[in-house]
């Protein structure tokens, strides 16, 4: 992981994550814009939506790298899909767009 990658990685709790690595660290990893990746049915089948992690904390989230159990390289439907939702771009990355606790984006799995 390296900064500005965007990565998916499962947590020690189950949660499968997907964010954009900020800065990483000896031993944590700074993510900006964490959300959780959830299974969801839909009329299409089974879609993926994704919901912001800890909404309620200002700026990026630490992740102890010993809480990570595995990462790897998103989908490029996925690195879309969170890019439209987060507002990130290859040439800039904005702040989060204003969201609610229970917004979230469904889209569904190819």
């Amino acid at each position: 992981m390296k900064a500005g990658d965007i990565v998916v990685f499962k947590i020690v709790s189950g949660e499968e994550m997907i964010g954009e690595v900020f800065i990483t660290f000896s031993e944590s990893i700074k993510i900006k814009n964490p959300a959780v990746i959830m299974l969801q049915q839909t009329e299409k089948g089974v879609g993926v939506a994704l919901m912001p992690y800890m909404p309620y904390c200002e700026g990026d989230v630490d992740f102890n790298k010993s809480a990570i159990v595995a990462e790897g390289k998103p989908s490029q439907s996925m690195i879309n899909e969170y890019n439209r939702i987060y507002g990130r771009s290859e040439e800039h990355t904005s702040e989060l767009q204003s969201h609610s606790f229970i917004s979230y984006a469904v889209f569904c799995l190819k």
